[in-house]
């Protein structure tokens, strides 16, 4: 797993894990804060990480992407191999053991991978 940091003024801005397992490179939890998005930090780190697990011998790249993001990924070439509903718990955390309590709420989540 390789970790990295888009950093403006020695502050960072956007970060995310490259993850190489099995001929395949994870672009995992790329986020950018709020106040310094849409200036490319995502689309740098998201081209690179690729290419760093094309240099340790993956073949395809893959990664689950929001509604927001979808345009981005788009734009590098990945295309939408899978749709997958997620489900998040829209309740407090202190009432998490009672079953009432449980809202479930789809949260939109698509699979995206690039075979470059």
């Amino acid at each position: 797993m390789t970790a990295y940091v888009a950093e403006v003024d020695r502050v960072t801005v956007a970060a995310g894990l490259g993850v190489v397992v099995g001929g395949h490179i994870g672009v995992i939890n790329v986020a950018t804060t709020p106040q310094h998005r849409r200036r490319g930090h995502a689309r740098v780190m998201v081209e690179r990480i690729p290419q760093d697990g094309r240099a340790s011998g993956a073949h395809t790249a893959y990664l689950h992407a929001t509604d927001e993001a979808v345009g981005l990924f788009e734009s590098l070439d990945f295309r939408t191999a899978e749709t997958w509903t997620s489900c998040q718990d829209d309740q407090a955390a202190g009432r998490a053991g009672d079953p009432a309590a449980v809202r479930l709420t789809d949260a939109g989540t698509q699979t995206r991978t690039n075979a470059r």
